[in-house]
C-alpha cells in the first residue's frame, strides 16, 4: 500500500481496476495527514513521488503519444521561440520519463 499526492493518480485508479478484475476489495481514497500515512506504514507511491524529483514540483498532465498523463513539472522557462516550455517528470509506460515539453503539451491537474 502506498500514499499519493492525487486521488486521481493513474498508478492508484490502474491499480482499483485490477483488482477490481480479480474480484479483490476496492476501497474509495480519502485524504489523511501525511504524518498519519507514514506512521502506518505507507510507503509513498513511484509516479507521485519518483525518485529525484523534488517533493514541490507541481502536478500536472502531460501529452504523451496523444494521451494525456500524469506528470511533475520540474521547472518552467522560455524557449527560443518565446513559447514556455518546462522540463517534466512524467508517468511512461511502467516507468517514468523526463523531457522538456511545450505549454500546448501540458495543462493542470484536476
Amino acid at each position: 500500500m502506498a500514499f499519493h499526492r492525487a486521488q486521481d493518480c493513474e498508478a492508484l485508479t490502474d491499480g482499483q481496476a485490477l483488482a477490481e478484475r480479480y474480484g479483490k476489495e476496492v476501497a474509495t481514497p480519502h485524504q489523511v495527514p501525511l504524518a498519519d500515512a507514514m506512521s502506518a506504514g505507507l510507503g509513498e507511491c513511484f509516479h507521485c513521488f519518483p525518485p529525484g524529483v523534488p517533493n514541490d514540483a507541481k502536478p500536472c498532465k502531460v501529452l504523451v503519444g496523444g494521451r494525456w498523463v500524469d506528470g511533475l513539472i520540474l521547472r518552467w522557462f522560455r524557449g527560443p521561440d518565446q513559447r514556455w516550455k518546462a522540463d517534466v517528470n512524467f508517468r511512461q509506460d511502467a516507468g517514468r520519463a523526463q523531457a522538456v515539453k511545450d505549454e500546448a503539451e501540458i495543462r493542470p491537474r484536476t
